[in-house]
């Protein structure tokens, strides 16, 4: 081995091992080339002129292949005479599991072998999913009895979706392969030399074509296979983000990570963006259980048939200032700030801060509401003097029955909501509205352009002995130590980032709240944001003390400003033609949608991997015929936007049991139950907006989620 380059390394003792010369390439190297030349030209003209300047290939004293670290003088692999490194490889391997999440809620049978016993009332889709759990796996297993607990990990020759962190020899990707069954796998390697240590070890063409085979038997409109080489890990992370977006959203909850390079910073990095991530992809999904989008549908429609005025999209274009205030505990240091400089500012109330303000003497410009429920926003009813001369800001879902107690409502449309569709593109959507109606009067300051932002109580926490999660005089103060504030201090809570020091605990709605904060405040520009308060740090927002807080210099008129918001309204749009559309309409494309999305469960899938085959497509026709309307046309959106959620929530479902089934057989009977299920929940589906219909055409409003 004369043409070698020897090397001595190691400890306790002296390795010889051969580093190859910079030229070589052996006939994998040069098979790879070709096969990247066609398939990747961009990636072959990088790695054909590539020099690796940190890690090389090398061969152990025995001939087997390694990786030699140059700045070092280390081995990448450890060598052990006479141990195989694909040998150790192949037991990490055999270790690989798949963590599937469960919840639910507690449900009563009649007996082990009978139906689920439910009361008429139940929601049709708590119902199916009841069905669900006790026809499956879950059921037949005993798991019922932990629905809401971890379960151990599912380890099975079987594995959905593989998330793979490091490249090196490329071994352990060969023997993922060999041992395992994958339908999708997505790759990561930021150091471009480990990957190229690969083209001497492991053949890339047959990899590839591995997954090709699996493209073409299941008619996927994307490659099996994703390879993300060099980037930076939050950009990884977005785009294997929008990768899984497009390929199948629910396989993120049955996903297994094997980190071939675990202590590597950029591998822990993206590891812990993606296990962020998952929860978005996870919740992107999903546009609400089928009863919830159906209020939402319908006081849509009531918001129109009432010819409230809807955001056209347009900004202000004058400077002004914008509070907007939460109902957060550090609200209390700041009221008497607010109240002498309510005037030099648009005072923006969301949800129960209205309570602390008016309790204050402090009558806000634009109270915020954004629950669909009438009940949820009774609170006007309380305070109709002071508001009787006010505007109201509301989502399109909010009900109508609370508009009698405004001078004024304006609408804001919910960006991926069915009832946003039913105006068409004449009328602008938002973004980031929830999860708290925080977020709420975020993004409507953010749409309407003011220039300024300070967030009062906007906390999205409780510091560390933190006595309630609310400002006093909120309508929640007396209620703070029941439920979930006592489990967040004592069980479930997450610690976040404090504004000044230290941290705060919030729960994982508060937590996803703020990411979705940060996100609207990255996106809104020029738009200067204040964090007033001692809650979680807001990225993107200066935090300051209301202390620091001094008279503003910049002025403006507040009514002319007033006058301009309400000029970015308007009603310019046949409510009539709209409903009449709606109520000729709504059922069938509802039928349509119902029969294209479940055409793909006409198959009879013998193995697992078949029926999460099947599921896929199914989930990728939901959420293409929400953007697209499919073969049903240009007049339906909504179907999508309206059905998707609850069917993909009865999918994921059958997803998570699919993978604790014993074998494929006990897989493929439970599908065929399961896909009845389905089909009742279709047709119950169907009914009920029949009944929804009758609702809208009339002339008047009802609390719809308590109508029947």
């Amino acid at each position: 081995m004369s043409e070698f380059e020897q090397k001595f390394i190691g400890e306790g003792g002296k390795v010889e091992v051969s580093l190859f010369p910079d030229d070589y390439r052996n006939d994998q190297f040069q098979n790879n080339l070709d096969f990247f030349k066609d398939f990747h030209p961009a990636l072959y003209h990088a790695l054909s002129q590539h020099k690796p300047k940190e890690y090389r290939i090398c061969l152990n004293p025995d001939g087997t292949p390694n990786v030699f670290n140059m700045v070092d003088n280390t081995l990448v692999y450890e060598f052990y005479p006479g141990q195989d490194v694909a040998e150790k490889i192949r037991s990490g391997i055999e270790c690989i599991g798949v963590n599937v999440s469960i919840g639910g809620y507690m449900f009563e049978f009649k007996d082990q072998l009978g139906d689920v016993t439910v009361v008429n009332q139940d929601p049709i889709q708590r119902r199916m999913r009841s069905k669900l759990y006790f026809k499956g796996p879950y059921g037949k297993d005993g798991l019922i009895d932990k629905v809401g607990e971890a379960l151990p990990p599912v380890f099975s020759d079987y594995l959905p979706y593989v998330r793979v962190y490091g490249v090196g020899l490329g071994l352990h990707i060969n023997e993922l392969i060999r041992n395992k069954n994958i339908s999708f796998i997505s790759i990561y390697e930021p150091n471009i030399d480990l990957f190229y240590v690969s083209l001497y070890t492991i053949s890339w063409k047959i990899i590839f074509q591995y997954f090709n085979i699996k493209q073409k038997l299941f008619s996927s409109q994307k490659y099996h296979i994703n390879l993300y080489l060099g980037n930076k890990p939050e950009d990884v992370a977005n785009q294997n983000k929008i990768y899984q977006l497009e390929v199948c959203r629910f396989l993120v909850l049955g996903q297994a990570n094997y980190a071939h390079f675990s202590q590597e910073k950029n591998i822990t990095d993206l590891m812990r963006i993606e296990r962020r991530m998952d929860r978005d992809v996870a919740t992107s999904s999903n546009n609400g259980w089928y009863e919830d989008q159906r209020a939402g549908f319908y006081f849509s429609a009531k918001n129109i048939q009432n010819n409230n005025k809807v955001f056209s999209g347009c900004g202000v274009g004058d400077f002004y200032r914008v509070f907007v205030v939460g109902s957060g505990p550090s609200l209390n240091d700041s009221i008497s700030f607010i109240k002498n400089n309510r005037e030099k500012a648009i005072v923006i109330a969301c949800g129960s801060a209205m309570s602390v303000l008016i309790h204050s003497g402090i009558i806000p410009d634009f109270p915020v509401v954004q629950e669909s429920d009438w009940h949820l926003s009774r609170i006007e009813e309380y305070f109709r003097d002071d508001l009787e001369e006010g505007i109201l800001l509301k989502l399109n879902v909010v009900s109508t029955l609370i508009d009698p107690y405004y001078k004024d409502v304006f609408v804001f449309q919910k960006f991926n909501d069915p009832g946003s569709s039913l105006l068409g593109d004449d009328y602008a959507v938002t973004t980031s509205v929830n999860p708290t109606v925080t977020n709420s009067g975020i993004a409507f300051a953010a749409a309407l352009k003011a220039n300024e932002v300070y967030l009062f109580g906007v906390d999205y926490g409780v510091p560390v002995g933190g006595q309630s999660m609310h400002a006093a005089g909120s309508m929640y103060e007396n209620i703070v130590k029941d439920g979930r504030f006592n489990n967040m201090l004592n069980e479930g809570g997450v610690e976040i980032e404090g504004a000044f020091s230290g941290t705060v605990i919030a729960d994982k709605v508060l937590e996803w709240s703020l990411r979705v904060t940060e996100s609207k405040i990255a996106e809104s520009g020029t738009v200067k944001w204040f964090n007033v308060g001692d809650g979680a740090r807001i990225l993107g927002a200066e935090s300051v003390w209301v202390d620091d807080l001094h008279s503003f210099s910049r002025q403006f008129n507040k009514i002319k400003i007033i006058n301009k918001i309400s000029r970015c309204f308007n009603r310019d749009y046949d409510s009539c033609a709209v409903i009449n559309n709606v109520v000729q309409n709504a059922v069938n494309q509802v039928e349509c949608y119902f029969d294209e999305v479940l055409s793909f469960s006409s198959s009879q899938p013998t193995s697992r991997e078949d029926v999460v085959m099947v599921l896929t497509l199914m989930d990728r026709a939901m959420h293409q015929h929400k953007l697209v309307g499919g073969a049903m046309g240009a007049l339906s959106y909504y179907p999508g936007f309206l059905l998707s959620g609850g069917i993909q929530e009865l999918i994921t479902n059958v997803f998570g049991q699919i993978l604790y089934a014993n074998d494929d057989q006990v897989a493929s009977d439970f599908f065929q139950k399961a896909i009845e299920i389905l089909y009742e929940y279709r047709n119950e589906v169907v009914s009920d907006m029949q009944v929804l219909v009758e609702h809208i055409s009339a002339d008047d409003d009802v609390d719809i989620k308590r109508s029947y």
